[in-house]
């Protein structure tokens, strides 16, 4: 029995973070939100996120996650299940790293492995959730594409307006 109280209450602390951000998350933000406050680990965690998008209480879109309608109403009905605790913290730790997941929102990247000497970088500025620019780059290594995105993350607000500085003039 308990189970299943366990099992309800983190995907209530799910549909609680991604309510209280007002804004979608990526998986990384809502993981670190899960982990540093001990929510739940890793594996339950991803397995609940994957049952809520299921069911239609979360939304994925873009490598985004927000709450749906179905979900608000749902944690409406629900929300007096969680500790008050829980739900202090996890406001406070939003209000804390709000304009972190806000810049880290506006710009994403992420890389794939295609073989083993073939790895895809996928690289996103994105403003008031509309893609301005993506950008694919094909690299030899992990470790280069690794050090794109990492580079990406902190130099993306200048590349774009110089990509489009150069190629919007004649």
């Amino acid at each position: 029995m308990s189970n299943m109280r366990e099992l309800a209450e983190n995907k209530l602390i799910i549909l609680y973070i991604l309510d209280r951000a007002k804004r979608p998350l990526t998986q990384d933000q809502i993981t670190e939100i899960v982990q540093d406050g001990k929510y739940m680990n890793y594996f339950i965690f991803m397995q609940n996120l994957n049952d809520l998008v299921d069911g239609g209480y979360v939304e994925k879109n873009n490598h985004m996650y927000s709450i749906t309608l179905r979900g608000v109403q749902i944690l409406n009905m629900f929300k007096n299940k969680l500790p008050e605790s829980t739900m202090k913290n996890i406001d406070e730790y939003i209000a804390l790293h709000r304009e972190s997941f806000k810049r880290d929102t506006e710009i994403f990247a992420e890389y794939y492995k295609i073989s083993d000497k073939q790895y895809i970088t996928n690289l996103k500025v994105i403003e008031n959730e509309m893609v301005l620019i993506e950008l694919n780059l094909n690299v030899p290594t992990s470790e280069q594409a690794m050090q794109i995105c990492k580079n990406w993350k902190y130099k993306a607000k200048d590349i774009y307006p110089y990509l489009m500085n150069s190629l919007g003039n004649d």
